[in-house]
């Protein structure tokens, strides 16, 4: 696991290390409630200082939760208001109670307020009622997870009921501490328990016997005031005097149904679902479901073109590209397949590259030339329109529309309809481009095979890298990541460039298995890895 900390010794825009609550909206920007105003820290720019002057009723902030209207609902210790992007407005019909708030994940919002909980949802506050299993008195907070189980707790001890059955943990016997400040159930039904000494997270339930509660040791005793998670599966933790720290889990899974195939490539389709080539084995699709990811085999090999798989590229409605030796094959998420060669269009049946536009048309890279598929046929281009060479290796789609295609004689640009191709003369050190990204200022970073690294500055290429054995593909992955990685995908979100190539999908993810905003793919033959911002580990054959 990794930490960021964010303070007023690191930003003048967090004049309190008191930071009291956290809330993540629907754009993915982030909230801050400290003891001294709002902070909003967009996904892009800089930080942003709420106060008094700007509307709030006060400047200690308790609680702060993104609801379903869009809004951001503040609970201060003035009262309540709801910030609409532009004003802060009075919440009213709640009493003069309300303890914190809470976020749940239909968008509504719990209010706390003495021994009763109220819950905000569409600008209505109403009555929520808890279950005859609960006898615990005085809540603090609830959080209610999809699958039904229920968490529930007060100032000295946590309660999560499923299935009929009933958990307790407490502070001094079972949680550090003697007083719990904040509690978070994660997409994994993970519950992360903030005391006045330390942070504890108990597995999901239901478990037999009780979960023991596991401290996480790199927060030491820090009193904990307040807990969030953001859209790529980060805990962002609020402390009393060691202002916010953030903890990237890094889970590594094998998916043993595969354990004894050649994964050549994988990519994400617009479903959720995870679609892996194999070097001669065709494909396999893992659909995350409530239940957990299932592993099936979409269509029969002998439906595809050929059972060794190149390429992938997603296409709009769950369904997916393959590039193959001896052609391109079409699989809709039903699993029909259709298949494409030379005598439909293509300049080759070796498919070695595909690229999704973000138009919805297909770019495919073979040995002799690059085909693009719009409205039902092929076009092909070849050297005679300004490529370097007719043999594509790797391609590209910034995050401003060009067209960037690696090519066995240079790097080939195509801006507004101009092609132009860059070479050794250009500052390429070799012309066999191995891997294209575009990093969050949208510098292209490109790897050869024999070169190492090279930064375009919109006119040249510079090297960076005097590593001959840089061949993958450098990659720009997650909100707080610094530097691309080495690594090859497919696809990424529009507000850190374009997509690319043919091997692995970076991006926020549905369901619960598969949350890979800030994570990455890597095939290689006979070994899959699986990386993050932080570290790459071998996750075996």
């Amino acid at each position: 696991m990794s930490f960021k900390t964010l303070s007023r010794e690191t930003d003048p825009n967090f004049t309190s290390n008191d930071v009291t609550s956290l809330a993540e909206d629907r754009n993915g920007d982030l909230w801050f409630g400290t003891a001294d105003g709002l902070i909003e820290s967009p996904a892009e720019g800089d930080l942003r200082h709420f106060g008094q002057s700007d509307g709030l009723p006060a400047s200690s902030i308790v609680s702060v939760v993104a609801a379903n209207d869009g809004s951001i609902l503040v609970l201060t210790s003035g009262g309540i208001v709801s910030y609409d992007g532009s004003h802060f407005k009075a919440v009213d019909g709640h009493g003069s109670s309300v303890e914190r708030l809470l976020g749940e994940a239909d968008g509504s919002v719990i209010l706390v307020s003495g021994e009763s909980l109220l819950r905000y949802r569409d600008n209505k506050i109403q009555p929520l009622t808890l279950g005859a299993s609960f006898s615990t008195s005085a809540p603090r907070g609830v959080a209610l997870e999809q699958d039904g189980a229920m968490w529930l707790w007060t100032d000295h001890e946590v309660v999560a009921s499923t299935e009929g059955k009933q958990y307790l943990w407490q502070v001094g016997r079972d949680l550090p501490g003697s007083r719990i400040q904040a509690v978070f159930v994660d997409r994994r039904g993970v519950a992360w328990v903030g005391t006045n000494r330390g942070l504890v997270a108990i597995p999901k339930v239901p478990q037999q016997p009780t979960p023991v509660p596991t401290p996480i040791s790199a927060l030491g005793a820090n009193s904990i005031l307040s807990l969030m998670e953001d859209g790529e599966g980060n805990l962002w933790i609020g402390t009393e005097t060691s202002g916010l720290h953030t903890l990237r889990p890094q889970t590594l899974r094998e998916q043993p149904a595969l354990a004894d195939d050649e994964v050549s490539c994988v990519t994400q389709t617009s479903d959720g679902s995870m679609w892996i080539g194999t070097r001669d084995d065709g494909l396999r699709r893992l659909r995350p479901g409530s239940s957990g990811s299932k592993l099936d085999r979409p269509t029969a090999n002998a439906a595809l073109t050929s059972p060794v798989i190149l390429s992938l590229a997603p296409g709009l409605y769950g369904d997916v590209w393959a590039g193959t030796p001896d052609g391109l094959s079409h699989v809709e998420a039903s699993g029909k397949s259709t298949r494409y060669t030379s005598s439909d269009g293509l300049p080759d049946d070796l498919v070695r590259s595909l690229l999704a536009a973000r138009d919805g048309t297909l770019w495919v890279g073979t040995r002799h030339g690059l085909a693009h598929l719009q409205s039902g046929r092929f076009d092909t281009e070849t050297p005679a329109h300004s490529m370097g060479s007719d043999l594509i290796g790797t391609l590209y789609e910034s995050g401003e529309g060009d067209l960037w295609i690696g090519t066995l004689s240079g790097l080939s640009r195509r801006r507004a309809g101009v092609a132009r191709t860059f070479t050794s003369a250009d500052g390429l050190r070799s012309n066999l481009v191995t891997g294209i990204a575009e990093d969050n200022a949208h510098r292209l970073w490109v790897t050869t095979r024999d070169a190492g690294v090279f930064l375009f500055d919109g006119h040249s290429f510079a090297a960076i890298s005097a590593d001959r054995n840089a061949t993958g593909i450098l990659r720009r992955c997650g909100r707080h990541a610094r530097l691309p990685l080495v690594a090859r995908s497919t696809w990424r979100r529009p507000r850190f460039g374009g997509r690319t190539g043919s091997m692995c999908r970076t991006g926020r993810m549905p369901g619960e298995a598969w949350r890979l905003r800030c994570r990455g793919w890597h095939a290689q033959r006979g070994n899959r890895y699986k990386w993050d911002t932080v570290s790459l580990a071998h996750l075996g054959r």
